[in-house]
């Protein structure tokens, strides 16, 4: 193994799409169960990022390991909350995945992982539309410049990679980079 942890990001209040978006199901399978999958083969350990209360919900949906709790310290801040706490259990580096990409394949994450640089805190890819930052590897050099990024304030996770030394991948298949957050999206990948 690589010694890189995956974290799958499954904390969101899911408010576009009306319902956990970690819990639809693509080709039969519930997506956090596909995510893990994609991640088991390269990752050292694979972790869920979600609130405190989502825990019984995701573990009543199959999910069998560990579990890293937003927590309150952090704030209601969104992802960055869910990449602190990860930070807070374990150094790094993380491989981060939020459980919304469901044209994500391995390829897409062995990508990342080929393209780490040195000196660099983070691999993102960027897309036409920017920096794509739930789909990224942390370096653990990166987590003292996440904790100062959110004690100014800062809670968007797209410019904090915007403002450091990260490595750029520009994405073979940028469709596969499709988030999925409305029902509307959602029924539409559904009938491709």
């Amino acid at each position: 193994m690589n010694g890189v942890n995956g974290l799958i990001l499954a904390g969101g209040a899911s408010s576009r799409m009306g319902q956990p978006k970690a819990l639809l199901t693509y080709d039969g399978s519930l997506q956090l169960h596909r995510v893990n999958r994609l991640l088991q083969p390269i990752c050292s350990q694979l972790f869920l990022s979600c609130q405190p209360l989502q825990v019984d919900l995701y573990r009543a949906s199959g999910w069998e390991g560990p579990v890293v709790v937003d927590q309150a310290r952090w704030g209601t801040i969104g992802p960055l909350n869910g990449l602190l706490s990860a930070l807070d259990r374990h150094p790094g580096p993380w491989l981060v995945v939020g459980c919304d990409y469901p044209l994500l394949e391995t390829a897409d994450i062995q990508l990342l992982l080929d393209s780490r640089a040195a000196g660099q805190l983070a691999v993102a890819y960027e897309t036409i539309n920017g920096l794509e930052p739930i789909i990224s590897l942390y370096e653990a050099a990166a987590a003292p410049f996440l904790i100062s990024f959110w004690e100014k304030g800062q809670q968007s996770l797209r410019h904090f990679l915007s403002s450091h030394p990260i490595q750029r991948v520009p994405p073979p298949l940028p469709d596969r980079l499709q988030s999925i957050d409305t029902p509307e999206a959602y029924h539409r990948i559904h009938l491709t």
